[in-house]
């Protein structure tokens, strides 16, 4: 592969991930899973305790499993206070199936009217900040999440989260 199809490639993928927010800062599920290999995906989020010295994975679905967390969200008695991902591709590396995008990621939290106070309506917080591990797949001409480990340094994120980070 020439140098030039090798960046125009890696472009394809950095643009993915940043696809991959976008859709889900607008609450686009079926449009984020689009994005995704239905054969290979997995998701997990992950962080690492110091109190017990031991990796804690929050969750881990493959594509189907992610499908239905995401089919039951709305049904979910739990924060709706709206997320907005912001994401900042840090390196690109090809490995023999496609690239591993590597990224720096922050999440703000957004508070909706809750209950009687509108006290903190409007309110935007940090609510966690990690790194993204994507690797993406370039399948028949277009580039495809194979998977997303999010690795949190965040590891207090409140009670009622059901949030696809």
């Amino acid at each position: 592969m020439d140098e030039t199809t090798m960046l125009l490639k890696q472009m394809a993928a950095r643009d993915l991930v940043c696809d991959a927010c976008l859709r889900l800062n607008s609450g686009d599920w079926t449009g984020f899973l689009a994005l995704c290999d239905p054969s290979a995906f997995s998701y997990s989020i992950i962080n690492y305790s110091p109190e017990i010295k031991r990796l804690q994975c929050w969750m881990k679905q493959d594509y189907a499993g992610l499908g239905k967390v995401l089919d039951l969200l709305p049904r979910h008695n739990s924060d709706r206070a709206h997320l907005t991902r912001h994401v900042m591709p840090c390196r690109v590396t090809p490995t023999d199936a496609g690239f591993e995008v590597i990224s720096h990621m922050t999440v703000f939290r957004t508070e909706w009217d809750a209950e009687d106070s509108h006290l903190q309506s409007g309110a935007t917080s940090l609510y966690v900040v990690g790194t993204y591990v994507d690797q993406v797949l370039s399948a028949s001409g277009r580039m495809l999440l194979a998977s997303r480990v999010v690795d949190l340094d965040t590891r207090q994120v409140g009670i009622g989260s059901h949030h696809i980070l």
